[in-house]
């Protein structure tokens, strides 16, 4: 599993009672076994009950899991599961988005997604970036501009960088679907 999980996982608190060493041990399972093994050990994780920062870092590990498996609506359900336990967090959020964006195809619910987190995180360039995509390929042109303007606001470099966003920026400033069809 990626090192970022890995730290997240050691880094937090000392669990409350409620958690077992049982429930400790498939969330550390959930993150080093591959595959379905790993998604198994994910939920049991979870189903025994887990503090809530733990819970957090399991849910979007086993979001990752699902979406390698093109799982799409067990993806997207975890990472709603991680939204509910940590509201000011931006990332599941955005993660959410790509699931329901690429994996799902659901373009309004990926913008609502990633609207959230642009208010949770307004001065994010990749978070508004990525909300201008939804927004073109939920056909609102008019705001996907704006969020692509305002990702480069925030980092001028922000579409020159990104030649998929930049095509889908001038495609959506020509109210124009992209790719084109």
């Amino acid at each position: 599993m990626s090192p970022w999980a890995l730290l997240a996982l050691a880094a937090l608190p000392a669990a409350p009672a409620r958690e077992t060493p049982a429930a400790r041990e498939q969330a550390r399972l959930c993150l080093s076994e591959p595959e379905d093994a790993g998604i198994a050990a994910c939920r049991r994780s979870l189903e025994m009950g887990l503090e809530p920062a733990r819970a957090a870092v399991v849910n979007g590990v086993l979001a990752t899991k699902l979406a390698a498996r093109e799982r799409w609506e067990e993806a997207a359900a975890a990472l709603e599961a991680w939204c509910r336990l940590d509201e000011a967090d931006a990332e599941p959020r955005r993660r959410r988005a790509d699931v329901l964006l690429f994996g799902l195809g659901r373009s309004e619910e990926a913008a609502a997604s990633l609207q959230e987190a642009a208010h949770l995180a307004p001065d994010d360039a990749p978070t508004l970036g990525a909300l201008g995509v939804a927004l073109a390929a939920a056909g609102r042109y008019p705001e996907a501009v704006g969020a692509f303007d305002a990702a480069q606001r925030l980092d001028e470099a922000f579409l020159e960088l990104r030649p998929g966003a930049r095509a889908v920026a001038e495609a959506a400033r020509q109210q124009k679907p992209w790719p084109s069809r």
